[in-house]
């Protein structure tokens, strides 16, 4: 099963983008979970319980835009694929800063869409055979492979030391 996250302040368009995935899930047979929220922080907040495989991501919403929720989310994980939902074209350059795989401008289409989270379901399969999902009491990390320099066991806890930093799991 794969999670997807919509993060979407305008009720209407985020029932359309989740229902379009879940007409994609049926007739592509594919097993996809979607949580829909209407603000910024309360995803970021999810992200310490839940590991995305997908994220669909307004820009313009209240308390926190778009781009400053990617950038945070970039800091937790940088696997996930991040997908800008937006009719706010004139940021697509600031999309490559947090590696977005893609924009979608409204009003969105489903087959725009269908195309889109097919390429990103993909590459989100691939993903998570080269990352590892920690967990730590309530707190989830997806760390990537690749940036693990090594594991260092100390009393009850793990220290992951990584590119980006240490992460420590207590027992």
């Amino acid at each position: 099963m794969t999670d997807i996250a919509i993060v979407e302040d305008e009720r209407f368009e985020a029932d359309k983008l989740s229902g379009y995935v879940g007409r994609f899930a049926g007739e592509r047979g594919k097993d996809l979970r979607v949580s829909v929220f209407d603000n910024g922080l309360d995803f970021l907040d999810s992200m310490r319980r839940t590991t995305y495989g997908v994220v669909m991501l307004d820009i313009q919403m209240p308390m926190i835009d778009g781009i400053s929720v990617a950038r945070r989310l970039r800091e937790q994980d940088r696997t996930v694929v991040l997908m800008f939902v937006t009719n706010m074209v004139q940021y697509a350059v600031e999309g490559y800063d947090v590696e977005a795989m893609a924009f979608i401008v409204k009003p969105v289409s489903y087959s725009d869409l269908a195309f889109k989270l097919e390429k990103a379901l993909f590459i989100a399969e691939r993903n998570t055979h080269d990352s590892i999902t920690i967990t730590s009491g309530s707190l989830i990390k997806r760390l990537h492979i690749a940036d693990i320099s090594h594991i260092e066991s100390i009393k009850h806890s793990m220290i992951w030391h990584t590119a980006g930093g240490d992460f420590t799991v207590w027992n």
